[in-house]
């Protein structure tokens, strides 16, 4: 549906799709691959230069959230209790 709404993005929806299909493929904590495609996207969005396809552009991002000491896991884990 995205694609066909925007065929000229298409090398850039391709290699995000690759990218997150490999995060969730090696990741067995899938609801914190979608925060980190939230974030991902809301870097993006917040950064102008940059598209989804500038996946080396997310290195801290995908640490804060897949990693089990990033902050974001941090932050989860103390919301808990």
């Amino acid at each position: 549906m995205v694609l066909w709404a925007y065929p000229h993005h298409q090398t850039e929806l391709h290699k995000y799709h690759k990218h997150i299909t490999s995060k969730f493929s090696s990741c067995v904590g899938h609801a914190h691959v979608t925060q980190y495609e939230a974030a991902a996207q809301k870097f993006v969005l917040q950064h102008g230069h940059l598209t989804l396809a500038d996946t080396h552009e997310f290195i801290d991002i995908a640490y804060s959230h897949l990693n089990t000491d990033g902050s974001a896991q941090q932050s989860d884990k103390s919301s808990k209790g």
